[in-house]
């Protein structure tokens, strides 16, 4: 996918607003940012291996599940991750 270093970057951006449990979050962000952004520079039609795959999978996974166990009046400050990781508030 052409354009997923981007939406790894907004919900970057969206943790980063959030601050506190989120911060584990983050760093692993940061792990792997610069090896995704490198292959979907790379090619026309970028393909991520299955290590990234899953990685992205089980990132996108964690953070919705922290988000989904957060009291409702705390949920609402999630609303900007709930739409870069494609999550039904």
């Amino acid at each position: 996918h052409k354009y997923i270093a981007h939406q790894i970057a907004l919900l970057y951006q969206c943790l980063n607003q959030t601050r506190g449990e989120t911060r584990p979050f983050k760093r692993r962000i940061e792990t792997m940012f610069d090896k995704i952004k490198g292959v979907t520079e790379s090619k026309t039609q970028p393909t991520l291996d299955e290590p990234q795959k899953r990685w992205l999978k089980d990132i996108t996974a964690d953070v919705a599940d922290l988000i989904l166990t957060c009291p409702p009046t705390i949920q609402e400050k999630f609303t900007p991750i709930y739409k870069a990781l494609g999550v039904n508030s």
